[in-house]
């Protein structure tokens, strides 16, 4: 059965687009004219594009290409300004992760945070790429938005050098104690925990204003993006996250929390100290924690219906109900 290259539902019986369901796609698109099979390969496509990549914005090592929707046409054509996309294809050597990226934001989708919108797109070889629409481009103009690494002057080499204690601190004093702020934060935490994110650096954690606001606070952080279970690619990372958990677990002389050195993982008791850490009452964190719990059900079978190969399901379910018993019925030791 096709599913949907954007949703990963089951594709209508009346659907008219052949990869895409048609309300999918005009959320996406803006239309549900445009076809996610690209008329091209990967190579003429970057080939095509490679005069527009010396001036792209965009940062990391992934081979990547911005790309805009021609209104004629109704294609997407490399684009040097005003882009509307970023084309991620799977880095080479690194199997099925276009599609692991796509079903990492859809995840986040149904544990019910803010994430950018995307979806798959095919070449003409049949391979896949991640595509994902630009959130700071509005009709109005861009939107201001500034990642924790700018607002604290650290240079993006030292995007690791933190924790996430010290992120939320940083998120609180940006955007004037917002709790709603400090839950969304703690959220997207204990979700990259869950799928085996293990790259949610302070380049990833962003925030930003929304149109009108002229304080020096910002508003909120922005939708979730850059989110991808990385557990199956080599990353150097052992301690589950991208960065200690707790300002605690940074300090040599201290170590890890007393659960962690018992468990030799973090469980829900590490997770509810972050929440008293930063300023979240309990109460809201205990939601959070037993919401996830909630969304376990469509997740994994969110997870077979992605395009994965069937042993990375596997071994992505198993590690989803792992990480899930630590951080949502471990509560003491």
């Amino acid at each position: 059965m096709m599913h949907c290259y954007i949703t990963l539902d089951a594709l209508p019986g009346r659907n008219k687009n052949a990869l895409m369901k048609d309300s999918a796609a005009l959320k996406l698109y803006g239309t549900h004219r445009v076809s996610a099979q690209l008329e091209v390969t990967r190579q003429e496509m970057f080939a095509e594009g490679i005069r527009y990549t010396q001036g792209m914005s965009i940062s990391g090592v992934q081979q990547k290409l911005s790309l805009r929707l021609d209104p004629d046409s109704l294609k997407l054509v490399p684009t040097d300004k005003d882009g509307e996309y970023i084309l991620k294809p799977c880095p080479d050597g690194l199997r099925d992760c276009a599609e692991m990226e796509h079903l990492s934001m859809e995840i986040s989708r149904v544990a019910r945070i803010d994430t950018a919108l995307c979806g798959l797109v095919e070449f003409s070889d049949g391979e896949r790429a991640y595509i994902t629409r630009r959130f700071d481009r509005t009709s109005d103009g861009k939107l201001h938005q500034e990642d924790l690494c700018s607002i604290i002057g650290h240079p993006k080499e030292g995007k690791y050098d933190s924790t996430y204690e010290t992120a939320g601190r940083l998120l609180s004093e940006a955007t004037g104690g917002k709790v709603a702020v400090l839950g969304d934060f703690f959220k997207r935490v204990l979700l990259a925990y869950l799928i085996g994110n293990d790259d949610m650096h302070l380049k990833n954690i962003s925030v930003m204003r929304v149109p009108g606001n002229t304080a020096l606070a910002y508003d909120r952080l922005t939708p979730h993006y850059d989110n991808l279970c990385t557990e199956f690619y080599p990353t150097g990372i052992t301690n589950y996250l991208a960065m200690p958990l707790l300002d605690a677990d940074d300090d040599t002389a201290q170590g890890f929390s007393e659960a962690y050195q018992y468990f030799g993982y973090y469980i829900r008791a590490d997770f509810l100290m972050l929440a008293r850490n930063i300023g979240l009452p309990e109460k809201v964190a205990d939601k959070v924690i037993s919401d996830l719990g909630s969304a376990l059900v469509k997740i994994k079978p969110l997870i077979r219906r992605s395009y994965l190969s069937d042993d990375l399901k596997d071994q992505f379910v198993a590690l989803v109900d792992s990480r899930y018993w630590a951080i949502c019925a471990v509560k003491n030791i």
